[in-house]
């Protein structure tokens, strides 16, 4: 069995026919492109939508922790500014209290002397024969 040659109008139909199959096989490939690259970025988006998730919940832990560390951190700073204000205060007291004795020694004569002076001076008010005559006036 020999097989018949081709006619020109059977290799057009072939072409033809060929054309068409590759022409649907084309569009059949770019239609599960699309189906595939809209899967893909739906899962995409997905896991973009997940690791925004776990990050954001990431970041509220350390916040917290942040948190309750400066928090310890103010009170044990305000502690140790209780203890040195404290410190400072009574030395400031110590301070004030010698001073304030220096003052007394210093000045712990002086209502002594004042009541002498005061009667001295009370003495000699009362002594007329102590005193000048009193200048008149000008006028």
């Amino acid at each position: 069995m020999s097989a018949e040659p081709a006619t020109k109008n059977d290799v057009q139909v072939s072409e033809s026919r060929l054309r068409g199959e590759i022409g649907e096989s084309e569009s059949r490939l770019r239609g599960e492109i699309r189906e595939t690259e809209s899967r893909l970025m739906r899962r995409i988006a997905e896991a973009t939508e997940h690791v925004a998730h776990v990050l954001m919940k990431r970041m509220d832990g350390v916040r917290q922790e942040l948190i309750e560390r400066m928090d310890g951190m103010a009170d044990v700073i305000a502690d140790k500014l209780n203890v040195s204000l404290a410190q400072h205060v009574r030395a400031s007291e110590e301070r004030n209290r010698e001073l304030l004795r220096s003052l007394d020694d210093r000045y712990r004569g002086v209502p002594g002397e004042l009541a002498v002076v005061r009667g001295d001076l009370d003495a000699h008010v009362d002594d007329d024969s102590r005193h000048v005559g009193t200048p008149e006036p000008k006028g």
